[in-house]
């Protein structure tokens, strides 16, 4: 009888010798081709187009002395700005024989490099297993 060996535990994240359970969703090791992680950065390139528009309203409105335009653009640069700061998240891609699948989000780019360096021991040991 095998026991089954757990590599990683958090959350709803569990990385065992036989299987990836992330979020109620179970991947067995078995079936696991190939493991990445991906930058999702859309938010960033949305933030560029409003702080351009932004910084064309806010000049526009100084050059044309709106306080109320130049006021709103400078406001709505100030969001553009934060958009751009907190625009980047991360996704870790599991591909099995069938698909490639999203299996976690996260901001936090560490947190998905410690799932997949646990898959990738887990499958590691499996293979190395008679």
């Amino acid at each position: 009888m095998t026991t089954e060996t757990v590599y990683l535990e958090f959350a709803d994240v569990r990385v065992t010798s036989t299987k990836v359970i992330i979020g109620g969703t179970t991947y067995f090791l078995a079936n696991i081709t190939s493991l990445k992680i991906r930058e999702d950065s859309n938010l960033r390139a949305v933030s560029y187009v409003i702080g351009c528009l932004a910084l064309i309203a806010t000049i526009a409105g100084i050059s044309n002395a709106s306080a109320g335009a130049a006021i709103v653009g400078a406001l709505v640069l100030v969001v553009a700005g934060f958009m751009w700061w907190d625009g980047v998240s991360y996704d870790l891609i599991l591909t099995t024989g069938a698909s490639e699948q999203q299996a976690l989000h996260s901001k936090d780019r560490a947190l998905l490099t410690r799932v997949l360096a646990a898959i990738n021991v887990a499958v590691e040991q499996r293979q190395l297993r008679p």
